[in-house]
């Protein structure tokens, strides 16, 4: 009998690690088919500023970092597989002391970044950032706010159009 409880915790642990090799960030990125974001990329924005946008994979895929820059702000984000959850989370960081933390999905063909920001002295906000498009294209990211039941308000904030750079 001992023995039986033995063989199914060992089945049970050998299938627990089985589910979580096959959930890292590296598989769901490749499962999402989004390698194609990954590198450098520039926009213009509306007032015709520089938007610049690195993604790029950290700590031997176990990390992705995006580092936006524009000429008022510069921020760092890194996504992680939580281990409880078993899914993708952002946290976020910029040069005025805010700090993030949101969670990525996939919505309408589009995958989805929402992030609620808090710095000192201001009331939290919440955004939703909409990446899309294809490596032929280029990278679309489009910024919504957020609305009292957690959708993405419409239309877009703001909707920056990237070309990969070299």
């Amino acid at each position: 009998m001992i023995a039986r409880y033995i063989a199914a915790g060992l089945l049970a642990c050998a299938l627990s690690f089985s589910a979580l090799a096959q959930s890292s960030l590296e598989n769901l990125v490749s499962d999402q088919s989004v390698e194609w974001m990954f590198g450098n990329w520039q926009a213009q924005a509306d007032n015709g500023d520089t938007v610049t946008l690195n993604i790029s994979w950290d700590l031997a895929k176990h990390v992705v970092t995006l580092h936006v820059k524009t000429a008022e702000m510069e921020s760092k984000g890194y996504t992680v597989m939580e281990p409880k959850e078993n899914r993708p989370t952002y946290y976020s960081f910029d040069d005025k002391g805010s700090v993030g933390k949101g969670s990525w999905d996939q919505e309408n063909g589009d995958v989805v970044l929402r992030v609620e920001t808090e710095t000192s002295g201001r009331p939290a906000w919440k955004a939703g950032f909409v990446f899309g498009g294809s490596a032929s294209t280029g990278l679309q990211v489009r910024m919504h706010n957020i609305d009292s039941s957690g959708d993405l308000a419409t239309p877009a904030k703001a909707t920056y159009k990237f070309k990969k750079q070299k």
